[in-house]
Parts: C-alpha cells; sequence; structure tokens
C-alpha cells in the first residue's frame, strides 16, 4: 500500500512537470521571427529551368554541411516618424556546401565551398530577410544551385529557385529536367566572373 501510494506521487510529479515543459516550450515556438519578403523583379523568368540555367554561372548538386554566418551589406539610413535614425542592412546566409555534381561550370567536386546566399535574419534576429517565394537551405539537405561568381570570386546564391531541394523520390526524372535545361540554356547577357573554385 505504501509503495503504490509513493508510485501515484511520483507519476504525478512527473505528470506536472511534462506540463510545465509543454507550456514553456508553447511559449518559446510562439515568439518566430517575422518574416520579412523583398519584393523584386527579374530580368528572366525564374520559373524557367532553360532561362536560369543560362542566367547562371554554375548550376550543381550541393550538399549543406553547416551555416558559418550572417554578414550584412548595403546599409541605408532609415528616419523614423519621431527623427530617430537607423541603419537597414541586407542579411547574406553563408553556408558551406560540398559539391556533388557539376551540371553546368567546372566546380571542384567533392570539395566544400562557401556560398552566400541572399537573404537570412535581422542583425536584431527579429526577421527573416528573403526575397519573395525564396528559402533558405537546410543543413543536411542536398540541392540544386543556379549560382553566380562575383567580382571577388566568391559564389552567390540569390533569388527565387536558386536553390531547389533534391526531391529523392523523383530524383531520375528531376535529374534529367535539370540536365535538360542546361543543355537547352537561354543565355543571358550580362557580364560574367569567375570563380575562386574552379578546377
Amino acid at each position: 500500500m505504501k509503495y503504490k501510494r509513493i508510485m501515484i506521487c511520483g507519476l504525478l510529479l512527473l505528470s506536472v512537470v511534462g506540463i510545465i515543459f509543454l507550456v514553456y516550450d508553447k511559449n518559446n515556438n510562439s515568439k518566430e521571427s517575422k518574416i520579412s519578403n523583398i519584393h523584386c523583379s527579374y530580368s528572366i523568368n525564374v520559373d524557367n529551368l532553360c532561362e536560369l540555367a543560362g542566367d547562371a554561372d554554375y548550376v550543381f548538386i550541393g550538399k549543406v554541411m553547416f551555416e558559418k554566418e550572417t554578414i550584412y551589406k548595403n546599409p541605408v539610413e532609415k528616419e523614423d516618424e519621431k527623427g530617430n535614425i537607423s541603419v537597414i542592412t541586407t542579411p547574406y546566409t553563408i553556408y558551406e556546401v560540398e559539391n556533388i555534381e557539376n551540371i553546368k561550370g567546372n566546380l571542384r567536386i567533392g570539395e566544400v565551398i562557401p556560398i552566400q546566399k541572399a537573404g537570412g535574419y535581422s542583425k536584431d534576429k527579429r526577421e527573416l530577410v528573403l526575397y519573395e517565394g525564396d528559402e533558405l537551405p537546410i543543413v543536411g539537405e542536398n540541392y540544386y544551385f543556379f549560382a553566380y561568381a562575383q567580382p571577388d570570386g566568391s559564389i552567390l546564391v540569390s533569388g527565387r529557385n536558386s536553390n531547389i531541394i533534391v526531391n529523392e523520390k523523383d530524383y531520375f526524372d528531376e535529374h534529367d529536367k535539370m540536365i535538360d535545361a542546361a543543355s537547352n540554356q537561354i543565355v543571358s547577357n550580362r557580364k560574367r566572373f569567375v570563380s575562386l573554385y574552379e578546377e
């Protein structure tokens, strides 16, 4: 009888602790960052794979190894209604990505290379800043990256459909579409650069 009471008290205590943790977790998860979309117009149809491939310098399959840091560019001063001035910057998230396969271009295979992804969390972490319809890559996932060499040799991935997750279920059909898009690319007329990570 004594052990039965101890067991019941123990179960009640565990239940109370569990409820406290559930409430705490729910309250923490409700403090999610607000998503702030950057409106933009593109010089190409970013829903057309042939145009995406033709505009990009590199199309490759990469595995996102880890998220390194967020850097902030393009500072702009903004004045509020009270006359207070704040500086707004554009976040760029730096990822380390292992190049698995080149579809267009000659980046080093098997090497982990840094890419800059336009978008990320604001300095105060209150907003997730993204181009409309875009998303940040997830660590551990494989993506088709449509990437641009920058004047300093770094690699930029920017805008809607600039990283498309590899669908393992329909991998062969999807992969054929990507190769076909690169083979039938519609090349855009823009100034081009070469990445530091070419073979």
